[in-house]
């Protein structure tokens, strides 16, 4: 599973105990921080640098995902 959360983010603890909760289960659980963002930061791709790095993890997560 991969989780994207901002560190501004009014849903951080709550991705916090998700991705604990999926791991205590037997998950691999990438959880990723995006520093200063806010919710839904990812969406903003075309005017944010971090959302468009975000972007492209999730495109390597995808692609290693799918490798199996």
């Amino acid at each position: 599973m991969l989780v994207f959360v901002g560190r501004d983010e009014s849903l951080l603890d709550d991705s916090t105990r998700l991705a604990q909760h999926v791991r205590d289960a037997g998950v691999t659980v990438a959880f990723k921080v995006g520093e200063e963002m806010q919710h839904a930061f990812v969406a903003f791709a075309a005017r944010v640098p971090e959302a468009r790095h975000a972007i492209d993890e999730i495109g390597q997560w995808a692609r290693w995902l799918l490798s199996f």
